[in-house]
């Protein structure tokens, strides 16, 4: 029975399936650290292009150039080169939503709705929980327009 990787590949422009099997000797070649800051995003049958998050990284990398080739090779890639290009940004464990600016119509709706409140805590926490709503959604999301 085939492996699905191996199935796969075979339907795949054999660019796409070299950086997948790249890939993976990549991560494991230079580690969980590493990997979460650089990815393999192009090879050229000889040179290695890498996409780092940030230029620290890219200097950093390039100390460790050769060794990551050597590693590279001994695990049956034929990489010759790597070039590092600063290009994409790290996964995050966290989301980051978008923050809109809530309008004047909106902080009056907020207040309104919040003045039946009579206690004062509650109050606040109420309109805090509103304006954070606010700061994602529209008033018309609100009323479901």
């Amino acid at each position: 029975m085939d492996k699905l990787g191996n199935i796969i590949a075979e339907y795949l422009p054999e660019n796409v399936s070299h950086i997948i099997k790249i890939s993976a000797v990549y991560k494991y070649v230079v580690g969980e650290r590493i990997w979460k800051v650089s990815k393999p995003v192009k090879y050229d049958g000889k040179i290695l292009t890498v996409a780092v998050f940030d230029n620290i990284w890219i200097q950093e990398l390039s100390f460790l150039k050769q060794d990551i080739i050597n590693k590279l090779k001994s695990e049956g890639a034929n990489v010759s080169d790597i070039k590092f290009v600063h290009r994409f940004k790290p996964l995050t464990q966290e989301k980051k939503f978008y923050k809109r600016t809530v309008t004047e119509k909106e902080m009056v709706f907020v207040d309104r709705f919040s003045s039946f409140i009579k206690d004062d805590s509650l109050r606040q926490s109420y309109r805090k929980a509103l304006t954070s709503y606010f700061q994602r959604y529209s008033l018309r999301d609100f009323f479901l327009e």
